[in-house]
């Protein structure tokens, strides 16, 4: 062999021992898994009401209280909102007799969205009596719209009642105050007046006339 090659060979041997020593000592390195080499990705924040890993402050979900009925959906609730004065009714009604037997937490949502609802709904009506009412060739649909925004008014109040009475079951007693005096300002001579009123008295708001027996209905009925 020429010197040449010799010198060669040399280099060659030292540069294996050299690369054996670093594979004992670090391990041999897997593709792709080198720090320096990965791509660095910058990640967005997370959109409203998506998952993280950290859960968020009172978002642990409780345990089910035994023999209460689950709260539906809030989709559900807005879904089954009533666009008729019966439906309307029957849903108070539904609701009245779900808030005495449930726990309060169960039928709050639809109270507080029928409350709202039905506010909306007797405005609508009015807003469209105020239009017909301009021409003397729409007096028909001007009475009729009149007439359907006073029974929503008188629903809308009703389900004030309904919320006060959720209120107080729920020992928010303040809450439920302004509620109940809309309703005796709005129809103070009505059943569902009288039946708010004599929730203030039972709460010590407003004080007991001697002589005077006022009939609280159930809910106003």
């Amino acid at each position: 062999m020429t010197r040449a090659g010799i010198i060669a060979l040399a280099t060659l041997t030292g540069l294996i021992l050299h690369m054996s020593e670093a594979i004992a000592q670090h391990g041999s390195p897997i593709p792709g898994n080198n720090p320096s080499s990965a791509p660095s990705y910058q990640t967005s924040s997370p959109l409203p009401g998506s998952s993280s890993h950290s859960p968020l402050p009172g978002s642990i979900d409780k345990a089910p209280i035994p023999g209460a009925e689950p709260a539906p959906p809030a989709g559900n609730i807005y879904s089954q909102l009533p666009l008729s004065s019966l439906d309307a009714k029957n849903k108070i009604e539904e609701l009245s007799n779900r808030l005495a037997v449930s726990n309060p937490d169960q039928v709050k949502d639809g109270i507080f969205a029928i409350s709202e609802w039905l506010q909306d709904v007797a405005d609508a009506h009015w807003k469209m009596f105020k239009a017909f009412e301009k021409s003397e060739n729409t007096q028909l649909q001007a009475k009729s719209e009149r007439e359907t925004a006073l029974e929503f008014s008188r629903l809308k109040n009703r389900a004030k009642l309904l919320k006060a009475d959720l209120f107080i079951k729920m020992n928010r007693y303040p809450e439920a105050l302004g509620p109940l005096v809309d309703i005796v300002v709005a129809e103070p001579r009505s059943e569902t007046g009288q039946s708010a009123y004599k929730r203030l008295i039972d709460m010590g708001f407003s004080k007991q006339i001697a002589g005077l027996e006022i009939a609280a209905g159930k809910n106003g009925k």
